[in-house]
């Protein structure tokens, strides 16, 4: 669903409008905040490389003054990368909380 949302919002659009509607349904579900919060900032780190809004690469774009299309081919990578992770991430919580739970965090 957030992924969706970038075809029409930013990313703090997306959190504004989204996270108060999410946060009850992740507790409904029973689902790991934490867990919960990494899998949100994965969709909306992804959200930020992909066009239509592609916030990132207009900076990219700008800063390096290369055009959206080859900036585009650089960022393939990451992108690959960035869905590889979110689906890893969303199937195996245990990789997103090992950390909190070895540090006593959670």
């Amino acid at each position: 669903m957030i992924l969706i949302a970038d075809f029409f919002l930013d990313a703090i659009s997306i959190y504004t409008v989204f996270l108060p509607i999410l946060i009850p349904v992740m507790a409904s579900f029973g689902w790991d905040p934490v867990w919960f919060g990494v899998v949100v900032t994965l969709n909306l780190a992804i959200c930020t490389i992909t066009p239509p809004i592609a916030v990132n690469l207009y900076v990219a774009s700008n800063i390096s003054g290369a055009s959206m299309e080859e900036v585009s081919r650089w960022v393939l990578p990451f992108f690959a990368a960035l869905m590889v992770v979110l689906v890893l991430v969303m199937f195996i919580p245990a990789l997103s909380l090992w950390l909190p739970d070895t540090l006593g965090i959670r």
